[in-house]
């Protein structure tokens, strides 16, 4: 009885691992991966959602189009073959398999590209001074010529009038491929760390601060351990025997690679690594006034520049007081704009009831006595006073 529940229990099961059958290693890394993703993009979309799209943003949407269209080829790969030994396998099904591999790599490849550059492009975004530019923009560069020497390594291969087969033919040199293509992939992934750290140091914070906004652009170095993985279990020996069933841990861990890069782009802009930044450059550079704070700040905020006296005798006197970069320019101002994502909303108002001449308290913060008073914090502190018989703060 036992055993035929058992029975019963496998034949519903989607899929059953053999020693010739590893489908379900592919379908399951496959699916997690899509199921976290559109968490994080959420997550990046509600954080960003206040500022300006930027060039980071719109490499970010790219990557993640096309994970979902390679994750879509991949999770089809397997009811063809994929992950299945050739022996199990009509031979018209491995050309099938062998062609949705194919693609799927070359999505792959573009996909990382994308997500790389995006992280780059943040990283311009936030540059301040213009060697920052200048180092960010050869970042980008380099991802540019690494995604079309990969995309060419990776695709003419093998036979090259028919590069997608892999099944008894001549591959020579594959292994030596990807390990240079993953080799500039470390790269990249080790330098995005320090070149975080070398835009954030020169800021006249805690050190504790600047730590933690170089951890979140640490996130991407798990990666490097990942590609050492997958490289690992690369099928270099048995490529072209079984091709179908031996690159299936490859697989895995490439479709890990792919998606841990783009959530590693995403963090970045999350608030608990990067709110620590406003108390030391809300106030950089940058006018008075920020164009962006009117639009996003609550209504009980008020700015002190748009209130005028109707009084006849007022007379204004105002102190500015800045933070400065060790080097920084005025640009830098837009570092917490980007970073944090969150444009105007950090503003405090305090509000206090003026005495009039006659000795009755205002309290209403309606009247045009009361709004003069307001000390606003929005990009710089200013005081401003009417008369001297009140009393100046």
């Amino acid at each position: 009885m036992s055993s035929a529940a058992g029975v019963d229990a496998s034949s519903r099961r989607l899929y059953t691992v053999t020693p010739t059958d590893h489908t379900a290693y592919i379908v399951i890394a496959t699916a997690v991966g899509l199921a976290i993703l559109p968490v994080f993009g959420l997550i990046r979309y509600f954080v960003r959602r206040a500022t300006d799209i930027g060039a980071d943003d719109v490499l970010l949407f790219a990557s993640s189009a096309v994970a979902i269209v390679q994750s879509d080829i991949t999770l089809r790969a397997p009811s063809s073959g994929l992950g299945q030994s050739t022996t199990i396998l009509q031979p018209e099904r491995v050309a099938v398999t062998e062609q949705l591999y194919y693609t799927s790599i070359i999505l792959w490849v573009l996909s990382l590209a994308l997500s790389k550059a995006s992280t780059a492009s943040l990283l311009m975004r936030l540059g301040v001074t213009k060697q920052h530019k200048m180092a960010f923009g050869a970042m980008l560069a380099f991802v540019a010529l690494w995604s079309v020497a990969s995309v060419f390594a990776l695709a003419l291969q093998c036979d090259l009038s028919q590069p997608w087969r892999l099944a008894g033919t001549q591959c020579p040199g594959t292994t030596l491929r990807w390990e240079i293509t993953s080799a500039f992939d470390i790269l990249f992934e080790v330098a995005v760390p320090f070149a975080a750290a070398a835009l954030v140091w020169p800021l006249e914070a805690a050190i504790a601060t600047k730590l933690n906004v170089t951890l979140a652009f640490c996130f991407r170095l798990p990666l490097v351990i990942i590609i050492a993985i997958r490289l690992l279990n690369f099928p270099a020996n048995t490529l072209t025997r079984d091709p179908t069933l031996r690159l299936d841990l490859f697989v895995v861990w490439s479709q890990t690679q792919m998606f841990w890069s783009i959530i590693s782009a995403i963090i970045p802009s999350l608030r608990p690594f990067l709110r620590g930044l406003s108390t030391y450059t809300e106030d950089l550079g940058g006018s008075t006034t920020d164009p962006h704070s009117q639009r996003y700040a609550k209504p009980s905020e008020y700015e002190l520049s748009n209130l005028r006296s109707t009084a006849s005798n007022s007379n204004h006197h105002q102190s500015q007081s800045q933070s400065h970069w060790k080097g920084g320019g005025d640009s830098s101002k837009d570092f917490l704009d980007t970073i944090i994502g969150n444009t105007g909303q950090h503003s405090t108002s305090v509000g206090r009831a003026q005495r009039r001449a006659d000795g009755n308290d205002q309290q209403s913060l309606d009247s045009n006595d009361s709004q003069n008073m307001i000390i606003q914090k929005d990009v710089q502190f200013t005081v401003a006073w009417e008369s001297a018989q009140e009393k100046s703060y």
